[in-house]
């Protein structure tokens, strides 16, 4: 599933504005909602978002979810 498909349901899509970016350039379909901050509430509960810098791509971001201590990192965590 892509955010082409997401949007065509009216599911709220969401991605950095470095990403939309990127997928504009790219001719690609972007995100409804971008973000540039670190911290966001999303349904009742709070996210912070990270960029770190690049890692495998451009883009990279981590995603801390502080109530449940879960970090999202992607490429940047490694074994």
């Amino acid at each position: 599933v892509g955010i082409e498909w997401l949007n065509s349901q009216s599911i709220p899509t969401y991605a950095s504005e470095l990403t939309n970016e990127l997928l504009k350039k790219d001719g690609k379909v972007q995100a409804k909602n971008s973000f540039s901050g670190a911290s966001y509430w999303l349904v009742k509960k709070k996210i912070e978002i990270f960029y770190p810098g690049p890692g495998h791509t451009p883009d990279n971001v981590v995603v801390w979810l502080p109530e449940h201590r879960v970090l999202f990192g992607g490429c940047f965590v490694k074994p």
